[in-house]
């Protein structure tokens, strides 16, 4: 079953970590929550109503319904909901063994799989352990990875537990996912590790404030202050990271929401346009038809 309850941060915090293979937390909670700092084992925690507060290998981070945190097998992390908001949390634990059974599988040839069917990493295997290893940084947080959620929330609901598939399924979208980030950060221009993974999280700050702001008139100054970094090495870096001007990410988003608005049908194409920072609507027409095919006018009718 999933458990419905946080923690008991009156336990011994390093404790009920060890012989775990995969489970989850979906926490509706109303008070203030502390649990203090602690070894993790691989751990996904997300908030999807209202931010929580955390220490992150003693770096604070705040986890809205916008990113989530994926924690290696001993990582620190402290929990502080100082507030009294209600929050939804979700926590997935994944011990090393899980994990380095779904990254083998993953990696293996079809060949290798059918030749040997029951290899798996783990002890009285022959089976390499792969290691897996997570960037201790805010990741963003994508659909793919949203529905997983979602779903925990609806296993959640129905009183039941989710099979392994499940677990399979979440572990490789989190596989596929680091490998993204990890391609990103390493197009960034530092020499150091530390740096590029700093630089990685100030564009996803700005990503997540272009998204909470789709419908502004955002200058590329204002974004770059909001990631707390210059104008021009913003402006390198969020090219380099994510293969796109920050002005052509902030107009896939407009179009990307005028879309969500037009399919709601309660709106004219005009209201939308103006919704989404657009002040010309021919200009919006167009640019709308262009990236999905299809006049924002057929969308109404």
């Amino acid at each position: 079953m999933i458990r419905t309850a946080l923690p008991d941060p009156t336990n011994n915090p390093s404790a009920g970590t060890e012989g775990i293979d995969h489970s989850a937390i979906w926490a509706f909670t109303t008070g203030k929550y502390f649990y203090p700092a602690h070894q993790t084992p691989f751990l996904l925690v997300a908030n999807r109503l209202n931010p929580g507060d955390y220490l992150l290998n003693g770096q604070p981070v705040s986890v809205s319904d916008r990113i989530f945190l994926f924690l290696n097998p001993g990582d620190r992390l402290e929990i502080d909901y100082p507030t009294r908001l209600p929050r939804q949390t979700c926590m997935v634990l994944l011990s090393p063994e899980f994990v380095s059974r779904v990254i083998h599988y993953l990696i293996s040839s079809g060949e290798k799989l059918l030749d040997d069917p029951l290899s798996s990493p783990g002890k009285g295997s022959i089976a390499p352990a792969y290691e897996f290893h997570i960037p201790s940084l805010p990741f963003y947080l994508d659909r793919r990875i949203r529905q997983r959620l979602e779903r925990i929330g609806n296993y959640s609901e129905r009183g039941v537990a989710p099979d392994e598939g499940f677990f399979f399924e979440l572990v490789s979208e989190l596989a596929l996912l680091n490998e993204d980030t990890l391609r990103q950060i390493g197009k960034i221009g530092a020499v150091k590790r530390s740096t590029r993974e700093e630089l990685y999280k100030r564009l996803t700050m700005a990503r997540i404030f272009m998204e909470d702001n789709v419908g502004e008139a955002l200058s590329i100054g204002k974004i770059a202050r909001e990631a707390c970094l210059n104008r021009y090495h913003f402006l390198r870096s969020f090219k380099a990271a994510f293969a796109s001007t920050p002005h052509q990410y902030l107009l896939k988003l407009k179009l990307e929401k005028a879309r969500e608005y037009l399919k709601e049908k309660k709106y004219s194409v005009s209201e939308v346009c103006a919704m989404v920072g657009f002040e010309s609507v021919g200009t919006f027409s167009n640019l709308f038809s262009r990236k999905f095919g299809v006049a924002p006018s057929r969308l109404v009718r």
